[in-house]
């Protein structure tokens, strides 16, 4: 490297926001580093693909770090926006929340926020809730001196950030093919007014006869349905399909299957990649993009 190029990198890393992102599933742990630099494109600087060894843990210590939640750990409701002001959203979604989880009330953390208006739909807020024991086990496991920076999440919310560098503020949905499942949200204005998970995966999105298969475009369909309903009549403005395997086909298959608008997200496009470990690989079960969408929180 030439002395002008080190001293230009230098100049970005000591001016740049760094923050990790952390998720585990399924046995899995992924970690990723992004440093962001006023506009410039993200730049993914560190991977890892299984649990930090003590000395690369001390390096949360002084760096902004956002953990995924495992999908049993949490709920997501869209429920009537409480006529509360805003500094008491969380109490008042707490209790609106009381016979729609499989948890006591009392014993969840609760926070929220209230959906982007539209004409014509009534006020709906996103209310999240987790135990406040899991909550509790996840703080404790945290390197002690990391934990004032620490931050604990929803994937929904991992993807809504990868959405929001593709679409920005539209109305705009992403479906993650992944290594054990897919999943669907749509966001608008950075908020998540919907999201399903499917079954299929990389293995099995293709049918028989090498299409997405007619039940998987119903299901989406009747998702944007409802979307819209909630949304009282925004419409999609464009579908990102991201994740593992042949992206690009279906991407037509399910623009051409349900007449809308629909492209293959390329992450590379948005986000600089200069880890060592690849973005995504099958034969190592790698799948970088929610811990990469944490890292944008």
């Amino acid at each position: 490297m030439r002395l002008k190029d080190l001293r230009a990198a230098l100049r970005w890393r000591a001016a740049a926001r760094r923050r990790w992102g952390v998720e585990t599933s399924a046995g899995r742990c992924h970690i990723v580093c992004v440093e962001r630099h006023d506009e410039r494109r993200p730049r993914a600087v560190e991977a890892l693909s299984a649990g930090a060894t003590a000395e690369q843990a001390q390096r949360f210590v002084d760096v902004d770090t956002t953990l995924l939640l495992q999908p049993d750990a949490y709920a997501l409701q869209w429920i009537d926006a409480p006529a509360v002001p805003d500094a008491e959203l969380g109490d008042a979604l707490r209790w609106a929340l009381r016979e729609r989880i499989d948890w006591d009330p009392a014993d969840v953390v609760v926070s929220g926020y209230r959906l982007p208006a539209s004409a014509g739909a009534r006020e709906v807020a996103l209310a999240a809730a987790a135990p406040r024991e899991i909550i509790r086990r996840l703080v404790e496991a945290w390197p002690h001196a990391a934990r004032k920076r620490l931050a604990i999440d929803v994937p929904e919310h991992a993807l809504r950030n990868l959405l929001w560098l593709a679409s920005g503020s539209a109305c705009a949905g992403l479906l993650h093919i992944g290594l054990d499942a897919s999943h669907l949200i749509i966001a608008r204005a950075g908020a998540v007014e919907s999201r399903r998970r499917f079954a299929l995966d990389h293995t099995n999105v293709f049918g028989a006869d090498g299409s997405v298969s007619d039940s998987f475009l119903l299901d989406l369909q009747r998702t944007f349905d409802s979307h819209q309903r909630l949304a009282g009549g925004v419409e999609l403005q464009r579908l990102w399909v991201g994740g593992i395997g042949d992206i690009e086909s279906i991407a037509r298959n399910i623009g051409e299957g349900l007449q809308l608008r629909c492209e293959p997200l390329v992450l590379s496009d948005l986000v600089d990649w200069q880890a060592s470990e690849p973005l995504h690989d099958v034969a190592a079960g790698i799948d970088f993009t929610f811990a990469l969408g944490a890292a944008l929180r």
